[in-house]
């Protein structure tokens, strides 16, 4: 058999493509990824990530061993505490979800990460390979032996395999598997970060500005994360540096909220600020403050859309990973991880193929690798958002 080289089109440069375009370098085989934004910071790209041991295996898989190190330093200095509390910073002993641990050692806790800076690390050493502007409009399949896509700047690309790693709106899978489309949970989450300068550090509570703490009310649950730092050192060492802050998000169902089920979301930055001090105005100040000196603009209302996760499909040249195919609720802190290791399989699958004509083949072993892992980690995923707002089993 001809040991013809692969050509892999990857759709989208978040955390997922650029895993999988690193792993797929590593091995030899010719990637190329195509990103809609115009650049790296065209756009907001998030908050805090935590990455556990699957994903930290992943990326070690994945990421040559320099950058990965640099990853890890580039990361939350560890504190795994764990504080499961009320509104009154109060221990809240009969709540939990399962698989969420305190008191975990440095080497085993997750990591937490930044997400736009992870992005950018993640950007190291694909310049060449990554092109922002190309969003994709369609794809063809050329005589079952390659696939085009085209571009909304009227450009195209051929290639052996093409993967959709962009996100839950992606467009390669509205067509790929269009009986996928996530469906609205009914529940949101509204995610926002505070800087920890030294007057924030004053009036926000103690006991928020380090660890991890999840306060709990009926439906729906806070949960807070101290984003600190190590400084970096050297030239060249600041690779999307950013300031210290607290993460949180409040995530719960539409009427444990006070939104109604037809809502859009759409709200104006003063809209929010006024549901946002609706739902913590009743608690301390030391807490209250967290939320009330966020920035405007460093506050996003979402809903929670989850995927359908059908059974089998057929494969083809043309799959995806992450968000694209299985999106997820945030309550399990699955959706990431997942992502990375959809990467890392798709990678190890890929690396088998000694010609395109396998290339069918390499997916489908990918794809059933998916469906008993991701999809297993989605179904968890809602099992977690029941336990975090203590609903019934369905």
């Amino acid at each position: 058999m001809t040991n013809t080289p692969l050509r892999v089109a990857v759709i989208g440069a978040g955390l997922g493509g650029l895993c999988l375009a690193h792993g797929l370098c590593k091995h030899g085989i010719a990637v190329q990824v195509y990103e809609r934004d115009a650049s790296l910071d065209a756009r907001d790209q998030g908050y805090r990530l935590r990455i556990d041991q699957q994903g930290r295996a992943a990326l070690a898989a994945c990421l040559p061993d320099a950058l990965f190190a640099r990853f890890v330093q580039t990361c939350a200095v560890p504190a795994p505490t764990l504080n499961l509390l009320d509104a009154r910073l109060e221990r809240a002993s009969d709540h939990g979800v399962d698989g969420w641990q305190a008191g975990a050692s440095d080497a085993d806790a997750d990591l937490r990460a930044d997400r736009q800076r992870m992005r950018a690390v993640l950007l190291t050493g694909l310049a060449e390979r990554v092109h922002f502007g190309k969003a994709l409009t369609r794809y063809e399949a050329v005589d079952d032996r390659a696939v085009i896509a085209r571009f909304d700047d009227g450009s195209a690309v051929e290639a052996d395999v093409l993967i959709g790693a962009d996100g839950i709106h992606s467009r390669l899978r509205a067509q790929r598997f269009p009986d996928m489309a996530p469906i609205d949970t009914g529940t949101v989450c509204c995610y926002g970060k505070t800087w920890l300068t030294a007057v924030h550090r004053d009036a926000i509570a103690a006991q928020l500005q380090t660890g991890t703490s999840v306060i709990f009310q009926p439906g729906w649950a806070a949960i807070i994360d101290a984003m600190v730092f190590r400084p970096e050192h050297g030239a060249g060492q600041t690779i999307g540096q950013v300031d210290d802050y607290v993460y949180w998000a409040l995530i719960g169902q539409r009427g444990a909220l006070g939104i109604a089920g037809a809502d859009d979301l759409g709200w104006t930055e003063a809209a929010l600020r006024g549901w946002l001090s609706e739902r913590v105005g009743a608690w301390p100040e030391p807490i209250r403050a967290l939320f009330e000196r966020t920035a405007p603009q460093a506050a996003t209302l979402l809903p929670v859309r989850r995927s359908p996760l059908p059974a089998a499909w057929p494969a083809s040249r043309i799959s995806a990973l992450g968000d694209a195919l299985h999106a997820m609720s945030p309550a399990g802190g699955k959706g990431a991880n997942c992502a990375l290791y959809d990467a890392q399989a798709l990678t190890e699958a890929l690396r088998q193929v000694r010609g395109p004509a396998m290339a069918v083949a390499a997916i489908a072993a990918y794809e059933t690798q998916v469906r008993e892992h991701s999809f297993a980690a989605a179904r968890a995923s809602r099992d977690a958002e029941r336990q975090l707002f203590s609903l019934p089993d369905d």
